[in-house]
């Protein structure tokens, strides 16, 4: 039985609207439809100590829809960024897109829509946690990732390189 509005369209009608106008494109993605990358840059003196972060690329029926994000410090405090602060989730594409010129180590897979949604989750988890330079950096930011979706992770050691742990993510997996 469908519920009438004042106006005379009916709530399923309202539904259907609001689903082609607005979740189609990311619905209609198939599990497979969804990869999930994982970059680095190298350690240098321009980029030290080097970044780890990630993209989401959904095919849509537009093309693909991509969605890079990292971890780092707060802004405005570069300080933090060693004794440690608040941690924020940012788009790649906006923070540094010179960085993807500069990416030296990848791994990528698909990833179904249940996984995609649990890196959702801990983009958001990550965006109101601490930010530390030796245990809760970028690169812990992708461990969780790899280790929701599933995939065979790396030993962490805190001297580790966001080169050295994608580099070994690819052999593992």
């Amino acid at each position: 039985m469908m519920v009438r509005r004042r106006n005379g369209m009916r709530f399923g009608s309202w539904l259907l609207v609001i689903f082609v106008l607005v979740g189609s494109q990311y619905l209609s993605a198939a599990d497979g439809d969804t990869l999930l990358t994982i970059m680095a840059t190298p350690t240098s003196y321009k980029n030290f100590p080097g970044h780890a972060f990630l993209i989401i690329s959904v095919e849509t029926k537009n093309g693909p829809k991509e969605e890079p994000m990292g971890f780092y410090p707060f802004p405005g405090n570069a300080i933090q960024a060693f004794i440690g602060g608040p941690g924020i989730v940012h788009d790649e594409f906006k923070k540094n897109p010179v960085r993807f010129s500069n990416v030296s180590a990848s791994f990528q897979g698909p990833i179904s829509f249940v996984q995609r949604k649990k890196i959702y989750d801990i983009a958001d988890r990550f965006n109101t946690s601490h930010y530390d330079f030796t245990d809760s950096n970028c690169i812990d930011f992708i461990d969780s990732v790899v280790r929701a979706v599933g995939w065979k992770a790396p030993a962490r050691f805190p001297a580790q390189t966001p080169e050295a742990y994608v580099r070994e993510l690819k052999k593992l997996n």
